[in-house]
């Protein structure tokens, strides 16, 4: 996989501590402004997925114009694909003979997310409003 290029919209669940940490994490570490992040409750999540929505609150789950939607490890490696320094772990979870390994490891691990971080959200940082990453 190569280094992406084109926004990527993220959405997660705004009440699981452990989704808004993971999102923090990645939008720290997007000095290219690549991520757009928003939680799975927001209207920009039911514009972006429409029926797959509801879908968005028990996996990761990102949008961009060139490839639509994408769940879940899929999702993971979407984003590292735009991170610095990450393209790496995102053509690694996307080889023939990792990527369903993948899928299931973050299956198993998005149904028991809560025990890891907590059911209380973190909040994200506020974006200014010239941020380019806000269109």
């Amino acid at each position: 996989m190569s280094r992406a290029t084109s926004t990527l919209w993220v959405f997660y669940d705004g009440s699981c501590g452990m989704c808004t940490s993971s999102v923090a994490w990645a939008l720290a570490r997007d000095t290219r402004g690549l991520l757009r992040a928003e939680p799975a409750q927001s209207p920009e999540a039911t514009a972006r997925l429409g029926s797959r929505v509801g879908e968005s609150l028990g996996s990761l789950h990102v949008w961009s114009q060139d490839a639509g939607v994408q769940k879940g490890s899929d999702a993971v490696a979407a984003m590292a694909a735009r991170l610095p320094g990450w393209s790496w772990a995102a053509a690694l979870l996307t080889l023939p003979p990792v990527r369903p390994l993948a899928q299931a490891t973050y299956r198993v691990f998005a149904a028991n997310r809560h025990r890891f971080g907590g059911a209380q959200a973190c909040a994200l940082p506020a974006r200014p409003a010239s941020d380019p990453r806000g269109d």
